[in-house]
């Protein structure tokens, strides 16, 4: 049986575990301890490079898309479509992604790299937003618009599935984590940026937003899945685990 000393005695040893866990991998540990492990496999020399190529994607087309969302409202009032024309043209637009989406599936299906996908549909994305500056009527402007989110909701899909197949197992959550910073990033550089450019001329941001969807399309070229030889050790489940109080079997 047990008794009341044997059990404080188990407590104690508790409270030490728990300390000691805290220490290695909790509040005791600075933050950029704790960080360094896990970007360390992400910035290895066979990685760094696809690390970048994977940013600037996410950082260029969440630029250029909520940047283009955010100007749609001054466009559409720039050409005269009242409130009721509005709805009519963002269901239009709603309904031209499901196509777009069943087309890229197929030719996925088909064997198409990913990667050309995302290209391509990021170029239709810099030539419908560009197109948007020489249309002015209405139907040609619900053309334009549609065709803008036809490609970008093939590009966003496509991104997404890109990021995570582009790094081995080991390192595809905080890789994802990384590349929504970078989708953080350019959100937050395209409503001051833009704002300046809509005070020049409505066309101005438009031209801009285009021109990230083409820089898009150059990254997109460079995407490649890791080698097999920038595999990351398993010094990065070790660390996590242990923070735990875990253990790695191998």
């Amino acid at each position: 049986e047990a008794t009341p000393a044997a059990d404080r005695g188990q407590d104690q040893s508790r409270s030490r575990h728990c300390r000691r866990g805290q220490t290695r991998g909790g509040t005791g540990t600075s933050f950029a301890a704790r960080v360094t492990p896990l970007l360390e496999p992400l910035l290895a020399p066979g990685m760094r490079g696809i690390t970048l190529s994977i940013g600037m994607a996410w950082l260029l087309m969440s630029f250029s898309y909520t940047g283009f969302t955010l100007w749609l409202p001054e466009f559409l009032h720039s050409k005269g479509i009242g409130s009721a024309g509005v709805y009519d043209t963002y269901g239009i637009m709603v309904l031209a992604e499901v196509p777009s989406l069943l087309i890229a599936t197929a030719l996925v299906d088909q064997g198409l790299d990913k990667r050309w996908v995302l290209a391509g549909c990021a170029c239709g994305c810099g030539f419908a937003t560009a197109g948007c500056a020489f249309v002015s009527s209405r139907g040609l402007v619900t053309a334009v618009l549609a065709s803008s989110y036809f490609f970008a909701v093939s590009a966003w899909a496509s991104l997404y599935v890109i990021t995570p197949e582009a790094y081995p197992p080991t390192c595809r959550s905080t890789a994802s984590g990384l590349a929504r910073i970078w989708s953080n990033v350019g959100s937050m550089l395209t409503a001051p940026l833009g704002a300046w450019l809509l005070e020049k001329a409505v066309w101005a941001p438009l031209l801009t937003y285009a021109g990230g969807f083409l820089g898009l399309v150059l990254v997109a070229t460079r995407l490649r899945p890791a080698p097999p030889s920038a595999v990351p050790s398993l010094k990065v489940a070790a660390f996590v685990a242990e923070g735990v109080g875990g253990e790695v079997a191998v």
